[in-house]
């Protein structure tokens, strides 16, 4: 009896034990079940560089952008003479340092002098012989061919593509320097050539529509003061952010006037803000544009422009009244300070 009476409490403590255990993990699997959304948390990849091989192809890839804007090593140039030297075993190039003066570029053959302004531009046998090829076109010169139908429609985005058109207007090799103060000195890092007065005005027209990226184009000198006998109007090519520089690279000044280059530009890009400006022309005591759109107040702006540039009226049109008579029918403006 008593036997029997044991047995059946220790039936009941286990019972008794297991619901309490059942109940404590149910509780705990309660209190740890999350609430809610949990937030992703992202997992950054990085490349396996492990390896040499992997890691060269890895940094080559992810550094493609970077050398785009690296600059690429000074280009070898070789002429005519030196390539069939080393055809023979002889060696002959003229090189470009990177510290050599730059009126040095001047020395080198025509199709190659524009090539060395733009070291990131690497010529080749294929790219010579297009060159070659297109300078067969004629001359815009020529009373039966006009600029556009010599430089096309394709855009112009070095100085290198500059020369070449530079050289299918005008027939010559471009000079690889543009001249300011009169013609007394130079600027290396452009391109300009000589031609005459109506041919110039054309020939920058045409260039300004090609001109992509920071490249400007403008009749330069005109007055030549200089111990060389220069004759004719020199257009330009050269390396700029706005048109205004174009001003800078000249050093157009009104001395006389107390005006300097920065003051001038200054002027001009309020009337650009006003009526819309194109620059054409660009000398030592002169600047020439055109009006985009005609002021409404005529007798106000031919009284700005003289307050501006007295000479235009006291050594130019003779009378204010002369002035309106002309910004009625024309939209183009030299302005010059004696």
């Amino acid at each position: 009896m008593w036997l029997l009476f044991g047995v059946a409490l220790a039936l009941v403590y286990i019972l008794i034990t297991n619901q309490s255990r059942k109940k404590k993990l149910h509780k705990k699997k309660v209190e740890t079940k999350p609430q809610g959304k949990q937030p992703i948390v992202p997992v950054r990849w990085t490349p396996d560089l492990s390896a040499e091989g992997e890691q060269e192809v890895e940094m080559a890839r992810l550094s493609v952008s970077k050398e785009a804007y690296l600059p690429e090593e000074p280009t070898v140039l070789k002429d005519a003479a030196a390539e069939d030297a080393d055809t023979e075993g002889t060696e002959g190039t003229a090189n470009v340092e990177p510290g050599a003066p730059k009126e040095s570029v001047s020395e080198l053959p025509s199709a190659q002098a524009s090539l060395a302004l733009d070291e990131g531009v690497q010529p080749n046998a294929d790219t010579t012989d297009d060159f070659e090829a297109e300078l067969d076109a004629p001359a815009a010169n020529r009373p039966d061919v006009r600029p556009e139908e010599v430089l096309g429609s394709d855009k112009i985005h070095s100085l290198w593509e500059a020369g070449r058109a530079l050289e299918k207007l005008s027939g010559e090799a471009p000079r690889s320097f543009m001249t300011f103060d009169f013609g007394r000195r130079k600027y290396p890092q452009a391109l300009s050539i000589l031609t005459d007065e109506e041919s110039a005005r054309a020939w920058v027209d045409a260039l300004q529509e090609r001109l992509d990226g920071e490249l400007l184009a403008f009749i330069g000198t005109t007055r030549w003061l200089g111990e060389e006998d220069e004759q004719g109007v020199e257009v330009v090519v050269a390396k700029g952010e706005t048109p205004f520089d174009s001003l800078r690279l000249a050093q157009t000044d009104a001395a006389n006037y107390d005006l300097s280059t920065e003051d001038i530009i200054t002027k001009l890009k309020e009337l650009d803000r006003r009526y819309g400006i194109r620059l054409y022309a660009v000398q030592t005591d002169s600047v020439g544009f055109e009006l985009l759109r005609q002021p409404t107040n005529l007798q106000a702006f031919a009284e700005e422009l003289y307050a501006f540039c007295p000479d235009l009226v006291d050594q130019g049109v003779g009378s204010i009244e002369h002035l309106i008579d002309y910004l009625k029918d024309h939209r183009d403006l030299h302005l010059w300070w004696d």
